[in-house]
């Protein structure tokens, strides 16, 4: 049975309309459709007509000071924990000081030895004089020999100088006490200030060496609080600090924390804090400027926060100037 041309077209018709039918449903099935969606949490803007954004960096008054172990020993306790406020001279942690201890009964032993032999030697030298003098009040010169006279006044230079020597002696003994006194000092690390504890990065039983690779203390004045704002090098001309300034958390922009100017820092250095931005420039200068955070505003140490300082209009040269120096940038030309 032959089948008929016309009835073979239209089967083959209906199978590609089917097909194309099936192979556009199941592509729109899988194709997923991105949705732009609103960030989290809104990017920080300025409140001021023209400012000068920034990136900064929280620290304390006195900005962190890190401690690190002076000579090198095995530590047997630490005194201090993160939060806690110390008094400048509270003992931060203790190293292992028994062999100092140890020796410090030797160089006692030895200063008394010492002051023996000064003694011996004042002794002795008050005899040689007496017997110099003696020899010297003899009135006929025909009595005694011009060689017992000299041999006399020769004992009377040695007995000086050996009680020079053993004076000598005393203070080197002496010196090497205090020596190891300090040193034993020094095994018992204190608070240069008044401040808080930031870190503690020691634990006893820990081996300190010197040079550390990391401060095993660090703390700070934080009675106030200070932000580290870096300017760029194309802002700085702008900058005035008696402007206003404010800052804003990172993840909460809706908060804003008046800034007192405190000082700059008059020299252009690299840029070293870092926020992360895939734009972000790092081959770049800033102008350091520390301002004041407001009281009983709650920061942490080291925390970033996005700076605005109010900033007056730019002139149209300024303009100019600063794109051709944009332009001149290595990379930025095609």
């Amino acid at each position: 049975m032959k089948i008929r041309k016309p009835s073979l077209m239209l089967t083959l018709s209906v199978t590609a309309a089917l097909s194309l039918v099936g192979g556009a449903t199941l592509v729109a099935k899988n194709t997923r459709v991105e949705r732009a969606e609103a960030p989290l949490e809104s990017p920080p803007t300025s409140a001021f007509e023209r400012a000068i954004g920034a990136e900064g960096l929280v620290e304390p008054r006195s900005e962190d000071i890190a401690i690190a172990p002076t000579v090198p020993g095995l530590v047997v306790a630490v005194r201090v924990q993160a939060q806690q406020r110390v008094r400048a001279g509270d003992v931060l942690w203790e190293q292992d000081d028994r062999d100092l201890k140890a020796l410090v009964p030797v160089r006692e032993a030895e200063i008394a030895s010492a002051r023996a032999a000064v003694a011996v030697a004042e002794a002795a030298l008050s005899d040689a004089g007496v017997q110099l003098a003696m020899i010297e009040r003899v009135a006929d010169p025909r009595a005694i020999r011009q060689e017992d006279l000299q041999r006399r006044r020769i004992a009377v230079d040695a007995a000086k100088a050996q009680l020079s020597a053993s004076r000598a002696a005393l203070a080197r003994a002496e010196a090497a006490l205090e020596h190891t006194r300090t040193e034993l000092a020094l095994l018992s690390v204190t608070a240069p200030i008044d401040g808080q504890i930031l870190k503690v990065d020691v634990r006893p039983g820990e081996y300190a060496t010197v040079p550390a690779k990391s401060p095993l203390v660090v703390m700070g004045d934080t009675s106030a609080m200070h932000v580290r704002v870096d300017v760029a090098e194309e802002d700085a001309p702008r900058f005035d600090p008696a402007r206003r300034a404010y800052a804003s958390p990172r993840g909460d922009a809706t908060r804003r924390i008046q800034l007192e100017f405190v000082r700059l820092e008059p020299r252009l250095v690299p840029k070293h804090n870092l926020t992360g931005d895939t734009a972000e420039r790092v081959d770049t200068r800033v102008l350091q400027v520390i301002y004041r955070i407001a009281p009983r505003e709650p920061v942490y140490d080291g925390e970033l926060m996005d700076v605005f300082v109010e900033a007056p209009a730019i002139s149209a040269n300024t303009e100019r100037r600063r794109a051709l120096a944009m332009n001149a940038q290595p990379g930025s030309g095609g």
